[in-house]
């Protein structure tokens, strides 16, 4: 519609269809660009108000099957009315001068749907080296203090019966 618009503004030829053609174009292209807009500022809102309802507790060192990795656990607790998917977390880790080490992103994949007032365990593994690496060395390489946050998940909703759909 835009470049209907677009080609007619452009052209010679004058009087009302191409006055109304042209207006009718532009208010459709405003219309859906409004439209999308408005969607998109609600839906970031929304995702806003739920982000603050997930909290991430208990969150700790658990023993590593892996001598090169170090393994970090917590509880996500969704305490909002929505059921969540797609979670994604953020490790940072920070030595002794609480200097940002490593940071890992990553997908909580043991969670399909955290439904409203659930709480899962859940468990992130960081590299500290390869294998030829001695056991003191990994021992320098492993994380002073650290903490998981929640990056992103999509909200779903209810339908009548109960089920999610996107």
């Amino acid at each position: 519609m835009q470049n209907i618009a677009d080609d007619l503004s452009k052209s010679d030829e004058s009087g009302k269809i191409k006055e109304i053609v042209s207006n009718f174009a532009g208010q459709i292209v405003d219309g859906f660009a409004a439209a999308f807009k408005q969607s998109s500022d609600e839906d970031l809102i929304k995702f806003m108000k739920v982000k603050k309802q997930i909290v991430i507790s208990n969150q700790g060192r658990g023993p590593s099957s892996w001598r090169t990795k170090e393994k970090f656990i917590g509880i996500i607790q969704n305490k909002s009315n929505y059921p969540i998917a797609s979670i994604n977390v953020n490790l940072s880790c920070y030595s002794k001068e609480n200097e940002l080490i490593d940071s890992k992103t990553t997908w909580i994949s043991n969670i399909k749907i955290l439904s409203p007032n659930e709480e899962v365990s859940f468990a992130i593994e960081r590299d500290l080296g390869d294998n030829s690496l001695s056991n003191e060395e990994l021992k320098k390489n492993k994380a002073h203090s650290f903490k998981i946050s929640i990056r992103s998940f999509d909200i779903r909703e209810l339908n009548k019966m109960g089920l999610t759909k996107e």
